[in-house]
């Protein structure tokens, strides 16, 4: 762990410095406080989520009915527009933002079926 930089003590204890030298929160998860990426994975019927989450997810069915159907959509649209750019227009890198939690047909498992040389770099902000 590195030391604080302006007093040199260590960081307070739950708390690491990132390679910036930007105090971050530890990986440390609270499952009282919910979770953008895991509650998008319930909604997809992934079962690593917690009440907190799960508590999204009804308020998301009250205020528009069935979003897991719209959830099911969208990761539908990613795969059909990565196996689209893999295999019709050549492209072999993808970036893909705001990835939250693995489930089935990832981008790295999509792209490679038509580019075999794809490679994938995921990206989030998301500490779960």
């Amino acid at each position: 762990m590195s030391s604080d930089s302006d007093t040199g003590a260590a960081p307070a204890a739950g708390r690491v410095r990132g390679d910036r030298g930007i105090d971050q929160a530890s990986a440390i998860i609270d499952p009282d406080v919910p979770s953008t990426a895991r509650a998008y994975s319930a909604l997809l019927g992934g079962k690593d989520v917690y009440e907190s989450d799960r508590k999204i997810v009804t308020a998301l069915e009250h205020a528009f009915g069935d979003p897991q159907t719209a959830a099911r959509t969208n990761r539908q649209w990613l795969i059909r527009v990565v196996r689209w750019l893999s295999s019709t227009q050549g492209i072999n890198q993808f970036l893909d933002c705001g990835s939250g939690l693995p489930e089935a047909e990832n981008v790295h498992e999509v792209a490679p079926r038509s580019h075999p040389e794809a490679r994938v770099v995921y990206n989030d902000n998301d500490p779960t």
